[in-house]
């Protein structure tokens, strides 16, 4: 039975993920400083406490970061550090295993900034615009130096993923569902802005194809995204949610580091996992919304999602 690690494990992406994997037949063990478990509560740039978590696993899913563009713009120094540094460390402890390692790297459509032509394919050139952009980039090339020094690795970009509660509610489609649930206001920063957002659960199904495939002993496989293929402005997806709930719009200006428009390319996904988008967004939009009414005033669930961030610094 093969045992994966995950990194940041307590995470959006990490919870589901190691649940799915687990479902798979995965044993899985987490690295987080969120984690519950002891044995699970450490830095991944800890290399003595990564090696020991490392000793009988076939692969890392290495999802840790400062995985927001606004925590990027706030602390620029720990999001080199951890974005940067943290992965040099990373695959500098996978190659020194004494068995292989394979790797699979958490990037994000954040990397190709503000493409001249939509939709956006994985070979685009990219063309960061922030700080979390240009870590990412750096993770996505530190990652292919690996590669043709013989290890196994690929890249996965995820562009908006949404779905939780316990995600941080300040994120654009949590907080649309969030106000939409308590008839409060919608905040649409940048009402003509187009994404391509993607459902949890269309992500998660994701990550399991790309390490079931890797696994299998796919390390040639170039980046893929992880993307729907169809744009949404904020403003409709501001509609989604007062759909489902109640409230009012307030448009206010867009935020410059943020790329105006982006719509990606399911093609490569499809080709190398089988995998498409099949949750349409406004019933993971509409399920958002009737969770965060069912969690009433007990909204401490994505508190914890902070806490990592005092420790890190």
């Amino acid at each position: 039975m093969t045992k994966i690690l995950i990194t940041g494990a307590e995470g959006l992406i990490g919870r589901p993920a190691r649940v799915a994997l687990e479902g798979e037949g995965y044993t899985v063990c987490g690295c987080d400083l969120r984690a519950a478990r002891s044995a699970e509560r450490f830095d991944f740039r800890d290399s003595r406490r990564l090696r020991a978590a490392l000793a009988d696993c076939a692969g890392v899913l290495h999802l840790a970061a400062v995985s927001r563009v606004v925590w990027g713009e706030m602390y620029p120094d720990l999001c080199g550090r951890i974005n940067v540094g943290g992965v040099r460390s990373l695959i500098k402890t996978i190659a020194a295993m004494p068995h292989p390692v394979w790797l699979v790297f958490a990037s994000s459509r954040e990397i190709y900034g503000a493409p001249p032509r939509l939709p956006c394919r994985p070979d685009t050139p990219p063309n960061p615009e922030n700080l979390y952009a240009r870590t990412k980039l750096a993770g996505e090339t530190m990652v292919q130096d690996f590669r043709r020094k013989g290890g196994c690795a690929t890249v996965v970009r995820f562009s908006n993923v949404f779905g939780s509660v316990a995600d941080y509610h300040d994120r654009v489609a949590p907080a649309f569902a969030k106000a939409a649930a308590r008839g409060g206001v919608l905040r649409v920063r940048g009402g003509d802005s187009t994404l391509d957002f993607t459902p949890l659960t269309d992500a998660v199904d994701a990550v399991v194809r790309m390490v079931r495939a890797v696994d299998d002993g796919a390390c040639d496989m170039p980046p893929v995204d992880i993307v729907t293929g169809r744009s949404l402005s904020l403003m409709a997806l501001a509609r989604m949610a007062l759909a489902r709930g109640g409230g009012d719009i307030v448009v206010e200006e867009r935020q410059p580091f943020y790329p105006a428009h982006f719509q990606g390319d399911p093609g490569a996904a499809q080709k190398y996992l089988g995998w498409t988008a099949r949750r349409p967004v406004a019933d993971a939009v509409g399920q958002l919304v009737e969770d965060f009414k069912r969690l009433g005033e007990h909204d401490g669930a994505n508190t914890q999602n902070h806490s990592w961030l005092s420790a890190a610094l």
